[in-house]
């Protein structure tokens, strides 16, 4: 019985080592794929000055993606959250008040929207306005 379980737990080590080795695998192809991408393009501005669209832009590109992960980082500790509150809430049957969100809960207080009469500041073309 003993010989049983270390040959199932070599076993499942083994799977679990080919299953790494062949997500290795394919992070590592996606890495080449993106180094040979990042080489094609740099070979493509080898000449560029500071005035290049692409020495422009990367700042951009690379506050916007820092930021969308740190969103995606923020999403992900809110799913979690929500998975633990969902399980606390399974285990002892409790149930959270007040937990619903609308639009409402977005609106700052107190300031009036533009043209929250139901009368918008916009003119169509077709529209006649004498103060023109």
């Amino acid at each position: 019985e003993k010989l049983s379980q270390l040959t199932d737990r070599v076993m499942e080590t083994e799977a679990r080592r080919d299953t790494a080795l062949a997500d290795y695998r394919r992070a590592l192809d996606e890495f080449e794929r993106c180094r040979a991408t990042k080489e094609e393009i740099n070979g493509l501005h080898w000449a560029c000055t500071s005035s290049c669209s692409l020495e422009l832009c990367r700042p951009y590109f690379q506050a916007k993606w820092r930021h969308e992960q740190r969103v995606l980082d923020e999403c992900a500790v809110l799913d979690s959250l929500r998975a633990e509150l969902a399980q606390v809430q399974k285990e002892t049957g409790a149930q959270v008040v007040g937990m619903g969100e609308t639009l409402q809960d977005y609106e700052i207080a107190g300031v009036e929207l533009c043209g929250a009469s139901g009368e918008d500041e916009y003119f169509s073309a077709d529209e006649d306005d004498s103060g023109w």
